[in-house]
Parts: structure tokens; sequence; C-alpha cells
């Protein structure tokens, strides 16, 4: 047993490099990371959006008049979809999609997106296999071709959504095969986009096998198919 531990001890000694304001990183909270399809790595902060090459960073800020420039400063989520675009959710500003030429941004707000998009603020993104991407948002749910550039009016297409219209959506999991997973703050969602149906877990204190927590933050699936729920106060839950 001493053996296998020390052996074991051996190969997790794992190095970490810090990277900070110091190194060029426009703030230290980070709350997004993604990466491109030429290898960059992207990094959302409460000031400015990153894009670190391993040797420095490029920062991208919002210009006032400047309507090629990033709407907001607080990045609040980033996706990569498949085609290689970046898309960028702010704290109060909406979407960003970074053009192909590096040369700019382009804004979708609740004031150019026909009202589908329905709010600026924006907690979550997840592309699915049929290039849609969801947005969780502080009034609920949204979705974005990313091909056309076109939003849908998600509550018209899935009537049963419509009772997220009023909750926060705080992360956004696609599963595959149409399954979405809706971590809210009053719940968990497992969404079905082929038929439109849906189920809710919730935190039952009379329950040791319920959600451990209603305010969900994070979630994600594992390789023998077991989702993984991240909440606010009650560590994580197991949906097996």
């Amino acid at each position: 047993m001493l053996f296998s531990l020390s052996a074991f001890s051996q190969k997790a000694d794992i190095q970490f490099e810090h990277l900070s304001m110091k190194d060029g990183l426009s703030m230290n909270p980070v709350m997004a990371i993604a990466q491109d399809k030429s290898g960059f790595l992207w990094f959302g902060t409460q000031d400015g959006l990153n894009r670190y090459d391993g040797y420095k960073f490029v920062v991208y800020k919002s210009k006032e008049g400047d309507t090629t420039s990033i709407s907001d400063n607080f990045i609040t989520s980033l996706c990569v979809d498949k085609s290689g675009k970046l898309w960028a959710g702010t704290h109060g500003n909406g979407i960003n999609l970074l053009s192909k030429s590096l040369s700019g941004f382009k804004r979708f707000s609740p004031s150019n997106s026909h009202y589908f998009l329905n709010s600026g603020r924006i907690w979550s993104l997840a592309e699915d296999e049929n290039n849609i991407l969801w947005i969780g948002t502080e009034k609920g749910i949204s979705a974005i071709n990313t091909e056309t550039e076109h939003f849908i009016d998600i509550y018209e297409k899935y009537p049963y959504l419509k009772t997220l219209e009023n909750h926060s959506v705080l992360t956004v999991f696609y599963e595959g095969k149409g399954i979405c997973w809706f971590g809210t703050a009053s719940g968990l969602i497992r969404f079905n986009s082929v038929d439109g149906n849906y189920r809710m877990f919730n935190s039952d204190k009379n329950s040791s096998s319920s959600l451990s927590h209603d305010i969900v933050i994070s979630v994600f699936k594992d390789r023998k198919g077991n989702i993984w729920v991240g909440t606010r106060n009650s560590g994580v839950s197991l949906i097996n």
C-alpha cells in the first residue's frame, strides 16, 4: 500500500503556471475560458476579453462610439461554435460575435434581435449539433442559429419553456441527441428539443436522493453517462 501511494504521489506531481495581470491579463477574476480552432486561448474577465497565444495577451475592450468593439467589458461566458466562430456573452450588453478577420465584433442585444434575445445579461452559452446556440439569460432561454445568425422565437417553438421566462438560467449544458440541461436559480431542467418536453428537478429537504440545492450553477456529463450538478450552497449532486 505504501509503495502504491508513493508511486501515485510521483505521478501526480503536476506543475502549475500562474498567469495574472502582471503577465498582461486585463483582470484577475476569469469568468470563462475557451479555445478556438487556431489554438488560441480566450479568457473572459470582468474587465475585457483576452486572447492568449502562449506568450502574450491581446486584450479586447469596449470603446465608446465604436460599434465594432466588444459591447461590454464584463464577459460572463464564451463558446466556439462548430465553424470556429467565437461568441461572447456579457453581463449587461448581450452577445458578441468575433469576425473571422479579427477586425471587430458583431453585437446582438435585445434592441437589435427582434426581441428574441430576452435579456442583455447573459449567463451561459452552449451549441448543439444543429448549429443552435442555446443562451441562458437573466430572463430565461434564448437561441440563435450560428450559421444564419438569426434568433429563434424559442417560446413560440417550445411553449413549455415559457415557464422559464422570468427565471435566471445560470448554466446551459448540451448533452447530445436533443437533450439540454438548464441550471436555474430555482432548480434543474432536463429539456428535450426533439419533442419539446422537459422535466424539473428540485431540492426536497425530506429526501436524501433529491437535488441538493435549487440554485444550479454548473452541469457536466462524465464518460459513463452520469450527470454531475454543481450547486451554489450544497456541493455536488450526481444523477445516475
